[in-house]
């Protein structure tokens, strides 16, 4: 086969390949769903541990939003039937996989999928993935679909992966009427609203924090120790919307930030910054509060 000939096989190989996966994309329901920037939702179950088979199952809802690329894991009450609120939020797939017998909360279930392999070993490990994700599928999932899913946990920020635990039928009612009314997205009038806990072990730092948030324009409505110290500064989430948790991040200047969400529409404050050992690291406190 001369060189011309060879060029011409190799084109249409090409071509042959991207109208086959022009075709997949079309007809693929999760990558249709994308380009309508409605959330995804999943109903996952963690499969029952040998040592307790009659337990109940840990159960999770899955809300992935595709503009922002955030996902949101919604820890389930155990026995509870949340079939009815999780089709009417536009939920159609449930999904049954084996996991370690110590994911049994939000934030256990996204250490582990953040401990998934990274690189060429992610790619390498995605056919057996998708054939454990699509063997307990309660409705179709097609290779193409698995694949999409695949692509956005591979380039998901740690940072982007919100955890709660729902513990009442009020808590359910309010995560799914949130995901219904887009209140991810509206944010009320007026500056944001936080409180600062110093879980630093150093003194003094809530009060030099909520100084200088105040000089910036943030409503700081209560400030005070934290009930333990954390190694590390977080969020969490009372209420606001996405836009606002970046935006207040950008003004923190820590970078990556780990953020929680306990949605409770009670609180003044939407948000609860928690300082850490290494608040240092944030830029708008860094210069100002050191030594303090």
């Amino acid at each position: 086969m001369n060189a011309a000939k060879l060029e011409r096989v190799a084109l249409g190989a090409i071509v042959i390949g991207l109208v086959a996966l022009a075709a997949a994309d079309f007809h693929s329901k999760i990558a249709t769903q994308s380009r309508s920037f409605r959330p995804w939702l999943a109903g996952l179950s963690i499969e029952r541990s040998s040592a307790d088979p009659s337990g109940p199952a840990n159960r999770f809802v899955l809300a992935y939003f595709w503009d922002r690329r955030t996902l949101r894991i919604a820890a389930m009450p155990k026995r509870m039937d949340i079939t009815e609120p999780f089709r009417a939020a536009g939920g159609r797939l449930m999904i049954r996989i084996p996991a370690p017998a110590s994911v049994t909360t939000g934030q256990d279930l996204k250490a582990w999928l953040l401990s998934a392999p990274k690189g060429i070993r992610f790619w390498l490990a995605l056919p057996r993935m998708i054939r454990l994700v699509r063997r307990d599928a309660s409705s179709e999932l097609g290779v193409y679909d698995a694949f999409v899913l695949a692509r956005e946990l591979y380039r998901l920020e740690p940072y982007r992966i919100r955890s709660q635990e729902l513990v009442s039928n009020g808590d359910v009612r309010t995560f799914f009427s949130r995901l219904e009314s887009g209140s991810y997205d509206t944010a009320p009038p007026g500056p944001l609203a936080v409180a600062v806990l110093n879980a630093s072990n150093e003194p003094g730092v809530a009060l030099q924090a909520t100084k200088v948030l105040r000089w910036r324009g943030l409503d700081v409505v209560d400030f005070g120790n934290a009930a333990a110290p954390s190694p590390s500064t977080r969020l969490i989430d009372h209420g606001a919307t996405d836009p606002e948790i970046e935006t207040l991040m950008r003004k923190l200047g820590c970078g990556d930030l780990d953020v929680a969400e306990a949605f409770d529409s009670g609180r003044r404050e939407r948000v609860t910054i928690v300082l850490g050992r290494d608040y240092a690291r944030c830029s708008l406190f860094g210069g100002v509060m050191k030594g303090t």
